[in-house]
């Protein structure tokens, strides 16, 4: 044990008296021998500011596991007066002797480099996930896109079921265009992002002019959790569709409006033109396309849906809010 490379200690079962301390205490921790065991607590001194409430609270729990005997094992950062900031692994070993009393058997090896090491391996493999992750969007984005191209052709080949195929080509890329947004550290899209490259889409397919009100820049703290991107990508696209279909003629243009709720956000989708007689968007039932599929989509918390008229102009609300939508830090 003496001239072992690893610091080796023997303590009483509640920590209060070190029994032996091995030389290589001293290049670990960067103090003498003598000051462990006169007094076992000095060695809260040269432990890192930030981890000494940590120890401190995790202290209880370790002697109460070498009571009943248990293995532990923990990593705390030391001040070493010569060599800054290192981190100690320590392992315990308790062990109950003839005379009843409990002896902490420990060994503590310093891991600095090794944790360096393992925490750059893991920043690596981060990098090349996020790599890989952009690559798999980026061509699951153009498939998309080439799939939703070939149905726009064959919409214009085919007047007979030109709508079908326009609406679904449309559905497809809102999919792609949650595929072509980066995810944020959070692990959400913006939702302004996703909204913009949808309106701009359906802009474009349908030759309608889409004037997307420039919202307040603080809404882009506002995030879709990847389980609701999809979604809501499809609610947003269906009730733009669901727009431009009903414009009182078809040199009508529609205005987007993106305002801050005290809860969230809203989108206002404005549109000339008028409702059925009746018109109850709770008497409207699920289905696979316009309000019927908005309504399937739409998540059970954190959104609220309505649609009224006031005079010659059609207003689709959709307001969101958490957990359908997540605020983020930008």
């Amino acid at each position: 044990a003496e001239n072992i490379d690893q610091l080796v200690f023997i303590m009483s079962g509640d920590f209060s008296s070190a029994l032996y301390v091995n030389p290589r205490y001293t290049t670990l921790i960067g103090a003498p021998v003598a000051e462990l065991l006169d007094d076992p607590r000095s060695v809260m001194r040269h432990i890192h500011m930030d981890d000494v409430q940590t120890v401190t609270r995790t202290l209880p729990r370790l002697i109460a596991r070498m009571r009943r005997l248990r293995r532990s094992e923990f990593t705390a950062r030391i001040d070493h007066p010569s060599r800054g900031v290192r981190n100690v692994n320590v392992r315990l070993s308790p062990v109950r002797m003839e005379d009843g009393a409990i002896r902490v058997f420990g060994i503590a090896d310093d891991v600095t480099e090794r944790t360096r090491a393992e925490q750059q391996r893991m920043e690596q493999i981060v990098k090349q996930r996020d790599v890989l992750v952009r690559e798999v969007h980026h061509r699951i984005k153009n498939n998309l896109q080439g799939v939703a191209g070939l149905l726009q052709q064959t919409a214009d080949a085919r007047p007979d079921v030109a709508d079908i195929l326009s609406e679904a080509a449309t559905q497809i890329h809102a999919i792609a265009q949650v595929h072509g947004l980066q995810i944020r550290s959070s692990g959400t899209l913006p939702v302004l992002g996703v909204a913009q490259g949808i309106f701009s889409t359906l802009s474009n397919m349908f030759g309608v002019e889409v004037r997307f009100e420039p919202p307040p820049p603080d809404l882009w703290r506002f995030g879709l959790p990847e389980n609701e991107a999809v979604p809501l990508a499809l609610v947003i696209n269906e009730l733009g569709t669901n727009a431009i279909k009903h414009r009182a003629t078809r040199q009508d243009g529609i205005m987007v409006k993106v305002t801050t709720r005290p809860d969230g956000m809203e989108f206002a989708i404005e549109n000339p033109g008028t409702l059925k007689d009746g018109f109850d968007l709770a008497q409207i039932s699920a289905s696979v396309s316009g309000l019927g599929l908005v309504k399937a989509l739409l998540p059970r918390r954190g959104a609220r849906l309505t649609v009224e008229r006031t005079g010659a102009i059609v207003s689709t609300r959709l307001h969101l809010f958490p957990p359908a939508i997540r605020e983020d830090s930008i």
